[in-house]
């Protein structure tokens, strides 16, 4: 909620989620899923400021799951000046050796893509007159190439809109 600056909260640990539907259960597991080099399952997710209210509203597939009071916010309270789409893993092992937790479906995005990499597409924010539009001055990064890696498709920018790939190789000789 704030970047990790103080809070170090994922999801559904931080504090102050107001559900408002008993219709999606939320922390479960997907029963849907993709599987690897077949068919490919997408979910929509949107977070979105309410104008009005100044809540930030969480929806999947287009239901309104619940929101974060702006009262948890204090930049947020306004409006948001960054937006990040990513993949992460966390790595608790001694003296930073590397972790055979994968990242996605575990394989690098220059395996073949979007049968075999796990995916962002139509990626889009809202801007302050709450249009949609594709993000600006998109940047990548990956903290370690060598074990995950991350591609941007343009490839499928007419059907999918802006979007990327991302993934790992599990562990390999070269990561470190």
């Amino acid at each position: 909620m704030d970047g990790y600056l103080r809070s170090g909260c994922y999801n559904l640990l931080c504090h102050g989620f107001v559900k408002t539907t008993s219709n999606i259960s939320l922390g479960c597991n997907f029963t849907e899923v993709s599987t690897f080099n077949g068919d490919q399952k997408d979910f929509t997710f949107s977070i979105q400021k309410d104008q009005s209210s100044g809540n930030w509203w969480v929806q999947l597939q287009g239901i309104s799951v619940g929101y974060y009071p702006s009262a948890l916010f204090t930049e947020l309270s306004r409006s948001a000046t960054k937006v990040e789409w990513r993949g992460e893993i966390v790595n608790l092992k001694n003296k930073g050796q590397h972790t055979s937790t994968q990242m996605g479906s575990g394989h690098f995005p220059s395996e073949g893509g979007l049968k075999t990499s796990s995916y962002f597409n139509r990626v889009q924010v809202f801007d302050e007159n709450n249009m949609i539009k594709d993000p600006e001055n998109f940047r990548t990064k990956s903290t370690n190439p060598n074990c995950y890696n991350l591609k941007i498709d343009d490839e499928h920018y007419g059907t999918n809109g802006y979007g990327f790939y991302y993934g790992d190789l599990v562990y390999n000789d070269k990561c470190e």
